[in-house]
């Protein structure tokens, strides 16, 4: 038997049934995988200038340009002032069009500028004027959770702007309450309220024909076929200033999962979605867009 000085100069004992705290993995870290760079592509002789420049008058995206160009915009009024980017380096006005690919856009033009530090007016006169629309239905919905959720005369249907966050969609009540706040927004942009910035109409964003004597819109291209309309646009601008774009950069947003499964377009009812394209009758027309099967649109 040990004595209580020799017990004393033991080592503790550690209780081994405890469970020891896992410590939680670190998050690997995801590496953006660069973009391709496109080597300068050599100069083309005339006749395939000629060929390439015939090819841009058959293509959607010039089709879609002549149609806003010819447009008469008299359904819905809400306009907001036009925004150009100016590319020196690429020849190329890209004219912004929220919730339409616009991140993506930037990317691939930049370096870029507004016209307020244009020391010329070379980019009135002689550069390609292009811009991206996206199915108005579907940008009804981005432009909410970007902006018209948190518009004052919305019925948030007892959520905040902080606990929407949290929202379940697996939860039928959540969905619900998600769907009944879309809906006071939509309601409220039929009277004339909550427009904003990413809700406001496309064809609204661009310069009327007239603005600028003697120029308008190129190129319209459509964000579900933005990766070949923007190879278009690379062999267009290649064969007219001999200069190479770079690939279209990778969308630069990615939509919050969740959210879209809250709330998108195949959940919405055809009443409402109806509703949706009334709002934007002016884009679907002006633009000769796809009408989704759930809306009826005259032009």
């Amino acid at each position: 038997p040990t004595t209580k000085l020799q017990e004393s100069l033991q080592p503790p004992q550690v209780d081994t049934s405890r469970r020891r705290r896992r410590r939680k993995p670190k998050p690997k870290m995801v590496v953006k995988q660069p973009i391709p760079v496109r080597k300068p592509l050599p100069q083309l002789s005339d006749s395939e200038k000629e060929a390439e420049l015939s090819r841009w008058k058959g293509s959607g995206g010039y089709a879609r340009a002549v149609a806003f160009n010819t447009c008469v915009y008299s359904y819905h009024p809400v306009s907001t002032p036009p925004m150009p980017l100016i590319s020196d380096g690429f020849r190329v006005v890209y004219w912004l069009l929220s919730k339409s690919g616009s991140s993506t856009m930037r990317e691939g033009i930049k370096p870029f500028y507004g016209p307020e530090a244009a020391n010329n007016d070379r980019w009135r006169q002689e550069y390609t004027w292009v811009t991206v629309v996206r199915d108005p239905l579907e940008r009804s919905v981005s432009s909410f959770w970007e902006e018209g959720k948190a518009c004052k005369d919305n019925d948030f249907h007892n959520f905040t702007l902080a606990s929407v966050a949290k929202a379940k969609a697996e939860s039928a009540d959540d969905r619900k309450r998600v769907f009944g706040w879309f809906e006071s927004f939509i309601s409220n942009l039929e009277k004339q309220q909550c427009w904003g910035f990413h809700s406001r109409g496309q064809w609204g964003r661009l310069p009327k024909p007239g603005t600028y004597p003697g120029r308008s819109i190129d190129f319209v291209a459509n964000l579900h076929t933005l990766a070949p309309e923007w190879e278009e646009i690379a062999a267009y601008q290649h064969a007219k200033f001999n200069v190479t774009l770079p690939f279209l950069p990778k969308a630069a947003r990615v939509n919050n999962d969740n959210f879209h499964k809250l709330l998108n377009v195949s959940t919405l009812p055809r009443s409402l979605a109806q509703r949706i394209c009334n709002l934007y009758r002016d884009d679907y027309c002006c633009f000769k867009l796809p009408v989704p099967d759930v809306c009826t649109v005259e032009c």
